[in-house]
């Protein structure tokens, strides 16, 4: 009895899959890319990660003239024409990053069509970097250690008949930097900077065969219908997958600074494109069957798009400024050799991303306290997926910073603007800094 019922269901599963195909005609495979945690080299935040922001340039929406410290050379070296003194700067950050999914039973789809949603959150906190900047009269010269990229993804679990089911993923890329600006002019600067970045990848998942409805004329060009999950009547393989990834990549950065008049500065930083070197190491265990665990070994690489951001800076009144990026991702031409599995999409689309901040400061009538700023930010950063519907991700900043002679306290906020989506990791952060002018 039990035997017909299943043949029915999965008759009923096959028409429900048609109309499903025809209502995705315009789309290639849809469900590719759709889930964010598929992508081992993913950063926390989004794709379009340059690497670190001091807490003052974070509350200002990450601008790149917010970045009034040793952190410049990394951003536009030019702009380490700026600092006139010395100086050291380390900051400290936590952040807080969710994940959001919903799943249902193939079967119990077609009665009810909400599926179980489940969330899942993941907060880290660490040294975000170190950086000293000294200056000698047309020279600045700056190092820096810092966190390039986080990969520390929330544990996300989905149902037995979802491929992988679990993921579990812990990572940073660090980097350190070198950078030298130089003012040939009064009115005119260049610089140049390197970075040598470097970290690992540690990912566990776990993976079942993914059986669908087969057919012949299901094949070709209605391949997509492969997005239907079905319960296999067969037994299967699971398979306990351990990843381990090295990461290592060398780029340069220029930057170019105009000063047009006391009041207005703009500015030009170029990231060329660069490849991350990736060797990785995965261990197939089998705990179903008497079989011996099997590892695999090899080099791939990673890609990285051009970037250009072009700066402005506005100071009407000693006392308040406002800073804007408007910066092109040339994702388009982004590439990678290594996918983990079929439904590892890297084609990505080219995208401008928005960075707005302003400042205001009030001088305190105090010895000790010589004044306060009170920062605040917006960042508009549209995502490259291609495979799916395009979405942005936007956030608020915001952050206030206290000098006490020759310190200065700062701490920052960046907040998403965007609703929890599905499949979509949502990500927090809070940020705090010293800088100390010799």
């Amino acid at each position: 009895m039990k035997k017909p019922v299943q043949i029915i269901l999965m008759l009923i599963l096959v028409f429900h899959s048609n109309i499903l195909l025809c209502q995705n005609q315009n789309n290639v495979m849809p469900w590719v890319g759709m889930e964010e945690f598929i992508y081992h080299n993913l950063p926390v935040g989004g794709w379009n990660v340059l690497g670190p922001f001091s807490a003052r340039a974070t509350a200002m929406g990450e601008t790149f003239f917010a970045s009034l410290n040793p952190f410049a050379g990394y951003l536009n070296p030019a702009f380490l024409n700026v600092l006139t003194r010395p100086q050291f700067s380390l900051n400290f950050n936590y952040t807080e990053n969710t994940y959001k999914n919903s799943s249902g039973n193939p079967f119990i789809y077609l009665v009810d069509e909400v599926g179980q949603t489940n969330s899942f959150i993941r907060k880290t906190d660490y040294l975000d970097g170190v950086g000293i900047a000294l200056p000698f009269k047309k020279w600045t010269v700056a190092a820096n250690y810092f966190i390039f990229q986080e990969f520390n993804f929330p544990n996300v679990k989905t149902e037995f008949y979802f491929s992988p089911s679990k993921v579990k993923q812990t990572g940073k890329m660090k980097g350190v930097n070198l950078a030298l600006s130089h003012c040939i002019t009064s009115s005119f600067s260049v610089g140049i900077s390197a970075a040598y970045v470097f970290g690992e990848i540690s990912r566990f998942q776990v993976s079942g065969p993914v059986y669908r409805i087969l057919n012949d004329r299901f094949f070709g060009q209605n391949f997509r219908l492969s997005s239907q999950f079905i319960p296999s009547p067969f037994p299967g393989i699971l398979t306990l997958e351990n990843y381990d990834l090295d990461l290592k990549g060398l780029f340069f950065s220029l930057g170019f600074n105009f000063k047009l008049s006391e009041k207005w500065l703009v500015g030009l930083a170029l990231r060329p494109p660069f490849k991350i070197n990736l060797k990785t190491r995965v261990e197939y265990t089998f705990p179903e069957i008497k079989i011996p665990a099997e590892t695999s070994s090899d080099d791939f690489y990673l890609k990285q798009p051009f970037v250009a951001v072009a700066s402005v800076l506005y100071k009407p009144i000693s006392s308040f400024q406002v800073t804007a990026d408007l910066s092109f991702w040339g994702w388009s031409n982004a590439t990678s050799d290594y996918r983990p599995s079929w439904y590892y999409p890297y084609n990505f689309k080219d995208i401008i991303r928005l960075n707005l901040g302003a400042e205001y400061q009030i001088d305190l009538p105090f010895k000790l306290i010589e004044g306060i700023s009170f920062r605040t930010g917006y960042i508009y950063d549209p995502q490259p997926y291609t495979y799916n519907e395009s979405f942005s991700r936007s956030f608020f900043c915001a952050g206030v910073c206290l000098g006490i002679g020759n310190l200065e306290f700062e701490s920052a906020v960046k907040i998403s603007l965007v609703p929890e989506e599905l499949q979509r990791f949502h990500s927090n952060l809070f940020r705090l800094g010293i800088s100390y002018q010799f």
